[in-house]
């Protein structure tokens, strides 16, 4: 028979686990990210234009 207290340990269980595959170190609580290239392009792309787009409009209402 499965108690409340073996539900609650299971759901634990799983989310350490999840939390573990992506990422987490689970005894220091750290984060490691592990970019693909692509996602790096695509993070260093989505910076650039925003930045670059940012300047464009405060250059434009500055000289308007």
């Amino acid at each position: 028979m499965i108690t409340d207290i073996d539900n609650a340990l299971l759901s634990y269980e799983q989310t350490i686990a999840v939390a573990s595959e992506e990422g987490v170190d689970v005894t220091t609580k750290e984060v490691r990210y592990e970019w693909t290239y692509v996602q790096s392009v695509f993070f260093s792309s989505t910076i650039i234009t925003t930045v670059g787009e940012t300047f464009v409009i405060i250059n434009h209402l500055i000289n308007t």
